[in-house]
């Protein structure tokens, strides 16, 4: 039944992983769905370009959402880009390559106050552009500190004395007036600032030179449904930059004709006038041509619009075709609730199996963990296979998705293959299977955790107790030399190379911390030595206190503290030994004393019954009458003595049933006495009774071993007392330490004979209070009364004073 229990229990337990495995699988499906389907590729001028749907675009048209509004705004970028570029390099909106072109001018557009020197060089728009194209050619010249000139640079000896070395250019093409670039440099840091500013511009103009070819197709009116317009100055300045064929009679109704493409956008800024149909706003508009703003006088209008017909195969129109191809089937706020509610169960089914993971019961109801063969590999093992797995499913898709974002062409056969149902197959097993090994090593180390098995199977572990089996081996096997002067004298070593090192300028603060590290261990060491010491020397205590079920575990301990340990560990067992061997002897007497006991009791019941019918007879004889009452007394006498030692023998071995119950020793004392008051009265003894320091007569006890008690105490004064004299009875209270109260009885009597100096012996058993005493006794009377005493609870005393015979009992009040 517990086999199929586990069995149960383990299938039901893989079922919950099955279904985490499928759990995380569906939510990575759905993320991955979502992003294919809400991507969309198009071709504008900077190439393919990647695009993700807004989710608030689902329930829009294409030229109302995000994506269009996106879309057009980069168009809009591209045109004031593209305008820029040609006020740069026409001239009445054609391209003119001798425009002249002011290059330090040219070089501070950027700035808002462009303040130029009209003197400064000017170059032909062709020459700067093919002296970009085919290079600059520099060469070093002799120059002196001051000053700079066409004629010294030409002339200039590179073996003079009185100059330095410059790096100058080699003029290939001299300036619109005909001068050399160092003409118009009256120092050296001049002409340093001219030729830098020279070669910025040139490269500059012929990159936008490049950029101006691909614009004038990109931007074609069959090639492009953007349409664009922007008109600069007025009367016979007017210039006019479009792709559309405008004269400028035109110019009146062009707002009218770019409101009928279908979506348009209309700034003057001479009027701070913006109208759009779109959702691009004055500010969105504004930032767009930031950068570009220097390229715009203040009389400037610009017409941009998109024909919604989109006749041309453009950014807009692969866009409109990707947008109304893209099938999302889901709201992003659905597949995120979808995705969150899938993860959730998985936490939930996690934590349900981590608290179930390993935990099994025995038939009676045990709980142990069980653990695989995997989870006794090392936890390095375990680090390793994990880091390898992260590697191969996080890392390596991580430096792909980071190749995706550098490589176009990658990019977009990966977006084509999301085209594929054969990719989310993939997807889905590659998913599934890293979730299958990540749960499995998450589960291994739950388990090992549970078991507490992680440190002491680690490689670490072991490395280290194979060095402290090592050093120990060394340390125990070793002399007192070896294991007190060599690791002092090599603890002083290592200090006093830490310290030269420290001293020599190198490693001072990793000198300092080795040195504290290396003298803390040594100290913990030390510590630990004396501590295992005084555990031995706590377990020793307990022994000589009487408690010998203590021992000393000599496997924990090195050296000194292991022989110690071991001597400890003998004593104990040879003191155990001799104290079970006394106990077994004692056994032995007490059950052949009550053995024998019962052997004789047998036979002398006969001999009473004989003697008693022989009394019976019509004995004439005084001789014979006087032989039975010696008969008769002695078998009376052996009788007595057999039933005390049966008692003897049952007290010893604590084979007495006791009720324990609330008693008034007064009351009990009372009857006591009342029942020894004739012997009393033969011997001539008078009995005081003093209760003055009484409060609480009442104690804890069983009465008929109490009654055994006082009968023993009294019968012993009926039989030693001096005859005639007083016999003193006081029950008081004293207080213990913890502030109870303990309820006292005190029998004084004078002893007839001298007592012995060691009166324990008399509560040894078969002593009597003195040699004399043969004819009355057995010896056991105050043996059994000490014996039931301790076994109430109670303790018994003895003492004497002079020839005062004084006993005591103590039992705590009730």
């Amino acid at each position: 039944m517990a086999d199929k229990a586990k069995k149960a229990r383990r299938q039901r337990t893989g079922a919950i992983k099955f279904m985490q495995h499928i759990l995380i699988t569906a939510a990575a499906l759905l993320v991955l769905l979502f992003l294919a389907g809400s991507i969309v590729i198009i071709n504008d001028y900077n190439g393919n370009e990647i695009y993700q749907l807004s989710a608030s675009d689902q329930t829009r048209p294409f030229e109302d959402s995000v994506f269009f509004n996106t879309v057009l705004g980069r168009e809009t970028e591209d045109v004031l880009r593209y305008v820029t570029i040609r006020t740069q390099l026409e001239s009445k909106a054609k391209y003119d390559p001798d425009k002249v072109i002011n290059i330090n001018e040219y070089n501070t557009r950027y700035y808002e106050i462009n303040e130029t020197d009209p003197d400064s060089p000017k170059y032909y728009l062709g020459d700067l552009l093919k002296w970009s194209k085919y290079g600059f050619e520099t060469k070093y010249a002799n120059l002196t500190e001051m000053s700079v000139s066409g004629n010294y640079l030409q002339g200039a000896d590179p073996g003079g004395e009185d100059g330095y070395y410059e790096e100058v250019l080699v003029n290939r093409y001299n300036t619109t007036d005909g001068h050399p670039l160092e003409y118009y440099a009256e120092y050296t840091d001049d002409y340093v600032i001219l030729k830098e500013n020279l070669m910025t511009c040139a490269g500059d103009l012929y990159s936008n030179y490049n950029e101006y070819l691909k614009f004038n197709e990109y931007f074609d009116e069959l090639n492009t449904n953007i349409r664009y317009c922007v008109i600069m100055g007025s009367g016979r300045d007017q210039v006019i930059y479009s792709n559309l064929d405008l004269k400028t009679g035109d110019i009146a109704g062009i707002k009218d004709t770019f409101t009928k493409y279908g979506k348009y956008i209309y700034y003057d800024f001479d009027r701070m006038m913006y109208e759009t149909n779109t959702a691009i706003t004055e500010s969105t508009f504004n930032s767009l041509m930031n950068k570009y703003k220097y390229a715009y006088p203040d009389d400037c209008s610009i017409y941009i619009a998109a024909d919604m017909t989109m006749p041309a195969d453009d950014a807009l129109r692969s866009a409109h075709k990707g947008f109304v191809s893209t099938f999302v089937p889901i709201s992003f706020t659905q597949v995120a609730g979808l995705v969150s509610l899938c993860m959730l169960i998985y936490l939930i089914l996690l934590v349900i199996c981590t608290i179930r993971e390993g935990v099994e019961y025995d038939e009676a109801g045990v709980k142990h963990i069980r653990l695989t063969e995997f989870d006794h590999i090392p936890i390095e093992v375990w680090f390793i296979i994990f880091c390898v797995t992260i590697t191969l499913f996080i890392a390596v898709p991580g430096s792909l998705i980071g190749e995706l974002r550098y490589n176009a062409d990658i990019k977009y056969q990966v977006m084509d293959y999301l085209k594929d149902i054969y990719v989310y197959i993939i997807f889905g097993i590659v998913i599934f299977v890293f979730d299958v090994i990540m749960l499995w090593l998450y589960y291994s180390l739950v388990r090992m955790i549970k078991a507490r098995h992680i440190w002491k199977q680690s490689l670490l572990y072991k490395i280290i107790q194979a060095v402290k089996k090592g050093i120990y081996g060394i340390y125990d096997n070793g002399n007192v030399l070896l294991r007190s002067v060599v690791p002092y004298v090599g603890l002083l070593l290592i200090n006093l190379m830490l310290a030269v090192i420290a001293v020599s300028g190198r490693l001072e603060g990793l000198c300092v911390l080795s040195a504290i590290l290396i003298d803390t261990l040594a100290g913990i060491v030390i510590f630990k030595q004396v501590k295992d010491r005084s555990d031995i020397i706590s377990v020793m205590k307990s022994i000589i206190a009487g408690d010998m079920s203590r021992g000393v575990d000599s496997s924990k301990y090195h050296g000194d503290n292991r022989e110690l340990s071991d001597s400890v560990n003998s004593i104990g067992s040879t003191i155990r030994s001799a104290v079970e061997q006394s106990m077994k002897d004692e056994r032995m007497k007490s059950d052949l004393v009550a053995n024998v006991s019962h052997d004789i009791r047998t036979p002398l019941t006969s001999i009473i019954n004989y003697v008693d019918l022989i009394k019976r007879e019509n004995i004439e004889d005084e001789k014979i009458k006087e032989y039975i009452g010696v008969i008769d007394e002695k078998s009376q006498r052996l009788k007595t003595l057999t039933e005390d030692l049966i008692e003897a023998s049952k007290v010893s071995s604590g084979n007495v049933e006791l009720e324990l119950v609330k008693i008034n020793l007064p009351e009990m004392m009372t009857q006591a006495l009342a029942e020894f008051d004739d012997k009393l009265a033969e011997r001539g003894l008078s009995v005081v009774t003093r209760t003055e320091n009484l409060e609480n007569g009442n104690l804890m006890a069983d009465g008929k071993s109490l009654y055994r008690v006082m009968e023993n105490l009294l019968g012993n004064v009926c039989k030693y007392a001096m005859t005639g004299t007083r016999v003193y009875v006081d029950i008081y209270n004293t207080l213990r330490n913890d502030n109870s109260m303990d309820t006292r009885l005190r029998i004084t009597n004078v002893s007839q004979t001298m007592l012995p100096e060691d009166l324990s012996e008399l509560t040894e058993r078969f002593i009597r209070g003195d040699e004399s005493r043969t004819s009355e006794g057995s010896g056991l009377g105050l043996s059994i009364a000490k014996s039931l005493t301790e076994l109430m609870g109670g303790t018994f005393t003895i003492y004497s004073e002079a020839d005062l015979f004084k006993a005591e009992i103590a039992f705590k009040s009730a």
